[in-house]
């Protein structure tokens, strides 16, 4: 989620993982390259949206605090 805590902007990654899609992230001790895909369509956004904020509850704040719409990826593996 380029969330960016609601602000009018989004994120610096947000821009770096459009400019290039394939990353490298760490989840605790394993390393992984990943290729960035933004979440399209109503449905599939409302889905991913619902799953993050059950996760996160505090995120569904971020929604009413911007008038942008907040970009949500999906990191696959490479």
């Amino acid at each position: 989620m380029a969330s960016n805590g609601g602000q009018s902007r989004h994120p610096a990654w947000y821009h770096n993982l459009t400019a290039n899609p394939e990353v490298t992230i760490e989840i605790k001790d394993k390393t992984l390259q990943v290729h960035g895909e933004m979440v399209t369509g109503e449905a599939a956004r409302t889905a991913a949206w619902e799953q993050v904020v059950q996760t996160s509850p505090s995120f569904r704040n971020y929604k009413k605090w911007t008038t942008r719409e907040i970009p949500l990826v999906m990191l696959k593996a490479a």
